[in-house]
């Protein structure tokens, strides 16, 4: 266990804090603290204190305060984007290339996510999000109906690069076969800079108006390609 003596100027460490927060590092504020001589001087566990002597954070536990690292000084940010639609409006032809899907809506902590390409909101058009620089985690999922085989990957539009595939799926296509399933897709990376992506996915058989989804009618909003992103660094 560490135990400090800090002698820390309160505006130093607003200033830090403003920054860091600005910069979406760190999802807390530093307390106010003129001079702390004495570990006993706050008596919150899990207050986080930053040391600008050594370039280190503290958190305090029972025993004092205890270096941390960067990543534990984090609250993750997590924001969920989704195609939603009205009850009877079908998902979209499905094409033979891979082509972006639609992501209308955001709900969460979205304040690292800009739409970027598109209207948003139910029955939006926008296909595309912006990140900063960080280290991400994504779960995404979108379906195809009759599809047959089918595919969907994450694209780093900025670089024209994938940056992970989905899984290889295959709904059945024929009179009176009514197969819908999904393509799910997990990653996690890092981006040094701020970057454009999408969802995107093929399909073997073109499957039009509804082979993107095939709408639910059952009284809410049908809902089709879902992402979900968490900012952990």
């Amino acid at each position: 266990m560490i135990k400090k003596t800090f002698l820390i100027s309160g505006l130093l460490i607003i200033a830090l804090s403003v920054f860091a927060y600005e910069k979406g590092l760190y999802r807390f504020v530093a307390p106010v603290i003129d001079q702390l001589t004495a570990v006993e001087d706050l008596s919150d566990i899990g207050t986080i204190v930053y040391d600008i002597t050594d370039d280190t954070f503290y958190g305090k536990t029972r025993d004092g305060f205890e270096a941390i690292s960067r990543e534990a000084s984090i609250t993750p940010q997590t924001c969920y984007l989704k195609d939603v639609r009205t009850a009877t409006t079908n998902g979209g032809s499905a094409t033979t290339s891979y082509t972006d899907r639609v992501l209308n809506t955001v709900t969460g902590d979205c304040g690292f996510v800009t739409l970027s390409n598109g209207s948003s909101g139910t029955g939006g058009t926008n296909t595309q999000f912006q990140i900063p620089a960080g280290k991400y985690e994504v779960v995404a999922s979108a379906p195809c109906y009759q599809c047959e085989a089918f595919q969907t990957k994450l694209q780093n539009i900025t670089d024209t690069a994938t940056i992970e595939l989905g899984s290889s799926e295959y709904s059945e296509n024929g009179a009176g076969l009514n197969y819908q399933t999904n393509s799910r897709l997990e990653t996690s990376f890092t981006l040094t800079s701020s970057k454009t992506l999408s969802l995107q996915q093929i399909a073997f058989y073109a499957k039009v108006t509804d082979g993107w989804g095939s709408a639910a009618n059952l009284g809410g909003n049908s809902v089709y390609a879902q992402l979900r992103i968490t900012k952990i660094e």
